[in-house]
């Protein structure tokens, strides 16, 4: 009788683990450390990225506000109806780089200049609700109520619209 003692290779193929891996064990299969590995890998490449789009994220931002600067210096130039485009153009890029705040502040004027469906108005609509939501969570009922006007006001300019009346 013999028996076999020392190191074996074992050799895995799992769906987790891209290339065939060997790991020594003293006769057990060491499935669960390969899968470990790839999930600490996996987890790796997973902050690696999320550090990436956190740095886009606020480039980006940055690049978004330093655009709409530009364009409200271009604004000093126009009058009247002139000025709705670059409103619009202003509150989306406000919109997009999440300062809600002054992309309603642009929009509201474009809409105080010229009323007319479209971007401007849907994106206002939805910075109301957003508004009016965050205010749902912090409990402030002022402010709930007010952007629950403004949404009125909004739906009652669009029927306005819409029946001629503007």
């Amino acid at each position: 009788e013999s028996s076999i003692a020392g190191v074996v290779n074992i050799w895995f193929v799992d769906d987790r683990v891209p290339k065939m891996k060997s790991y020594h064990t003293n006769g057990c299969m060491d499935r669960n450390r390969a899968i470990e590995d790839k999930e600490e890998e996996e987890s790796a490449k997973k902050e690696k990225k999320e550090k990436n789009i956190e740095v886009n994220i606020k480039v980006n931002k940055d690049e978004l506000i330093a655009e709409a600067s530009e364009k409200i210096q271009e604004l000093e130039e126009l009058s009247g109806e002139q000025r709705v485009p670059l409103l619009n153009q202003i509150g989306a890029l406000y919109y997009q780089a999440e300062e809600l705040e002054s992309a309603i502040k642009y929009y509201e004027e474009s809409l105080s200049i010229k009323k007319e469906m479209g971007k401007s108005y849907t994106d206002l609509m939805s910075l109301y609700n957003k508004k009016r939501q965050q205010a749902a969570e912090n409990k402030n009922d002022e402010q709930m109520n007010y952007y629950m006007q403004k949404v009125q006001e909004m739906m009652q300019m669009s029927k306005d619209m819409l029946r001629g009346k503007m």
